[in-house]
């Protein structure tokens, strides 16, 4: 059987890793928008725009063109500034 101090520390282990997750994902949530945008973006391009024939290195192929566009959007993340920073 378990112990229930076990699976008291569990929970608070769980719970302390959520809340780490969180606190991430919120200091970071404009680069992580860039990203899935861009991504998105990559795939649409291979989908609508892409070529067949294969001769395209970033169109062709939807493993090459969604992570070449997700990060193109998280360099474009950090061109995007808040009024209050400084130069």
């Amino acid at each position: 059987m378990l112990s229930g101090t076990f699976i008291t520390k569990a929970a608070l282990f769980i719970l302390q890793l959520c809340a780490m997750i969180l606190s991430l994902i919120n200091r970071h949530k404009k680069s992580i928008i860039g990203v899935l945008i861009g991504a998105l973006a990559g795939y649409l391009y291979y989908f609508f725009i892409g070529c067949s024939s294969g001769t395209c290195m970033i169109a062709s192929n939807p493993w090459v063109a969604v992570p070449y566009f997700a990060f193109m959007g998280y360099l474009f993340t950090g061109l995007i500034k808040k009024k209050n920073e400084a130069r």
